[in-house]
This record gives structure tokens, sequence and C-alpha cells, in this order.
């Protein structure tokens, strides 16, 4: 009789760039939020008015690039839910580069949506889908 010999799959390369790419910018993100919170926080205690938006605007930031950050570490391992998490995280700064571009950001923003795109089309491969796929958990 043969043992069982579990199966041991070959992490793809997209896995690891979109993985290293979702976690740099997550801790990018982070890092350019709490300034953003910073900034906030400075004007206020200077007596200037800031608007209830701009301190949301920091914090949902934040929020979101700290999502971005265990996205990348969780399709790293494989998990389907932080693939589509990542799908969506980079959607929504599609949108906030687009923004960005109305408003007169063009080269941040240019790069901001190419990269964003570009991690789109590399968590959706078939690769990456089935390494996420293969591997169910939390």
């Amino acid at each position: 009789m043969s043992e069982f010999q579990p199966v041991t799959l070959k992490r793809p390369r997209d896995v690891w760039v979109a993985s290293i790419v979702l976690v740099l910018f997550g801790l990018l993100g982070i890092l350019v939020g709490l300034l953003l919170l910073a900034a906030v926080e400075n004007d206020r205690d200077h007596g200037q008015s800031v608007g209830a938006l701009a301190s949301l605007l920091a914090v949902a930031t934040v929020a979101l690039a700290i999502l971005q950050a265990v996205s990348g570490a969780f399709v790293f391992v494989g998990r389907e839910w932080a693939r589509v998490t990542g799908i969506v995280i980079c959607a929504v700064n599609v949108l906030a580069g687009l923004f960005t571009l109305v408003s007169g950001g063009a080269a941040q923003a240019c790069v901001g949506i190419a990269v964003n795109v570009a991690l789109i089309v590399a968590l959706n491969k078939e690769a990456v889908a089935d390494w996420c796929r293969a591997r169910p958990g939390p």
C-alpha cells in the first residue's frame, strides 16, 4: 500500500507580486493616513476650523490601508476572501485616483490608477484565483 502524499502547489509568481505590492502600498497608505490625521489634529489644535469630512477621510484612509496590507498577507497564504477584498480595495483606489485626476493631481493619480488596475488584473488571473481557492480557511 502506498501512503497518501499531500500535494504541494508552488506559489505562483503573480501571487508573490500581488501580495508584496498590496502590503507595501497598504503600509504606505497607513503612513499617509496617519500623516493626514496628524495634520487635521494640528490644524484643530491651532484653532483652525476642520471639517468632519477631513477627519473622516483621514480615518477611512488608514482603515482601507490596513485592510489592504492584511489582504496582501492573506493572499500570500491563499485565502479567497483576501483576494476578493484586495480587488474591492483596488477598485476603490481606482475611483479615488479618478477623483484626484479630475481635481488636478494628474501624475500621482495616473500612477495610482495604473498600479491598482495592474493589481486587479493580477488578482483575477487564473493562477492566483486557483491558489486562493485551494486553501480554504479563515
